[in-house]
């Protein structure tokens, strides 16, 4: 995976430097962690914590779609040994902006620290926090991207995207997919 800027597509990376120019005026400046993955690493991501059966059904959709690179990269990266606990994305191979280098992912940045998740409100550092995370995602409203951390589905607090379709297999041609 990558973390440099200039792996993004132009728009998305001009979108991300005003996201950036944004929060550090507003004092919680952001560290963008991941820009462009390929399709294996998207599926060692999406293969975390899902059952063969799950898995079985992902590539079976793929193949009917003609899509069978995609699942032979859900086959190729095998299981995640270890990885327990909640899914870290929905999408599978493809179906991520990140393969078409139109999102990244970006966490606040505060008093030195990664703010990874807002806590409990109880917290002290809650509103410090709620407020970066804010920030963030006015910030990427502003800059026109999608911001994740409204999505009702899958609340996804780092990540944006500056297209507005949520699965990129259902808008993009057959070719363009291939392609990747």
């Amino acid at each position: 995976m990558s973390r440099d800027i200039k792996d993004l597509s132009t728009q998305t990376r001009i979108r991300a430097l005003e996201v950036q120019r944004i929060t550090e005026q507003a004092g919680y400046p952001i560290l963008i962690y991941c820009t462009f993955r390929s399709a294996d690493e998207q599926a060692c991501l999406y293969r975390q914590s899902r059952t063969r059966g799950e898995i079985n059904v992902k590539i079976e959709s793929l193949r009917s779609r003609n899509m069978t690179n995609l699942a032979d990269a859900i086959e190729r990266v095998g299981p995640q040994e270890g990885v327990v606990g909640n899914h870290v994305t929905m999408a599978g191979p493809g179906e991520s902006w990140h393969q078409y280098r139109c999102a990244f992912d970006a966490v606040p940045i505060i008093s030195g620290k990664l703010a990874w998740s807002i806590g409990a409100e109880d917290d002290d550092d809650y509103p410090r926090v709620q407020a970066a995370w804010d920030t963030y995602g006015l910030a990427c409203e502003y800059a026109g991207l999608q911001w994740a951390g409204h999505w009702t589905r899958f609340k996804e607090m780092p990540h944006a995207q500056s297209e507005q379709a949520g699965n990129p297999l259902k808008v993009l041609p057959l070719e363009q997919i291939n392609s990747i």
